[in-house]
């Protein structure tokens, strides 16, 4: 009888936790760099070196059956990366149709599949492939508040020495660059698609988000135009 309640009371707490929210998340496994590994929603992957990788969610956003839509939508795991070579956690997210690819640090991240609770997903390490990646120039302007024609040498846009980052499509910093006096820069990304944006979104000159994709084995042409705020 006492084992026929315990048990009782053993199923009982277990589904008040549930309809809580309160159940434990998913013990951690361990996952090897540059293998695939499928993820369940909540899973918990860790690395050799000590990086834990965790799905939060896979958000859906495909266009719905009898919907006309303008974009068919993907689906978008939503990841969390903690200890490792990372100063601090980080989340981000990936993409089946736009990101499938990003950078994070030292650590490249490639979504190979996904279902509405899964991610099959291979994480390795060394940094992003050196033929790939994103270049240019950033200019700021103008720096007079009325045009003349013909246009005075000294209101031409100038070469902008900045710090900008590197965002994927779902948000996450993934990556940092200087430019230079001369406002050129460089920065190796693995393929995917980003936004490159002014590291202070607040301070002047101001730069909207520029969106740029990066393929594999190619160097992507962005230059970065700044608004200088002279009217």
């Amino acid at each position: 009888m006492d084992r026929f309640f315990r048990h009782a009371l053993l199923a009982c707490t277990t589904l008040a936790l549930a309809a809580c929210g309160a159940l434990p998340t998913l013990p951690a496994r361990s996952a090897d760099f540059g293998t695939a590994a499928t993820y369940a929603v909540g899973d918990t992957r860790t690395y050799d070196d000590g990086l834990a990788v965790t799905l939060e969610r896979i958000d859906d956003s495909r266009c719905k059956p009898g919907v006309q839509c303008i974009w068919a939508g993907e689906l978008a795991p939503v990841l969390t990366l903690r200890g490792g070579g990372l100063d601090a956690a980080q989340t981000m997210s990936l993409g089946t149709a736009r990101t499938p690819r990003a950078q994070v640090g030292e650590y490249a991240l490639a979504l190979d599949s996904a279902t509405e609770a899964t991610a099959t997903i291979t994480v390795t390490r060394g940094g992003p492939d050196p033929g790939s990646g994103v270049r240019g120039t950033a200019t700021v302007g103008p720096w007079c508040p009325v045009e003349t024609s013909p246009p005075d040498p000294a209101c031409a846009d100038r070469a902008y020495a900045g710090e900008f980052a590197v965002h994927s499509v779902g948000g996450a910093r993934v990556a940092g660059f200087s430019t230079g006096r001369d406002g050129r820069y460089a920065i190796a990304l693995a393929p995917g698609s980003y936004q490159v944006r002014r590291a202070d979104a607040n301070a002047l000159p101001s730069m909207a988000p520029q969106a740029v994709t990066v393929r594999s084995g190619e160097w992507t042409t962005l230059d970065l135009a700044l608004d200088s705020g002279i009217r």
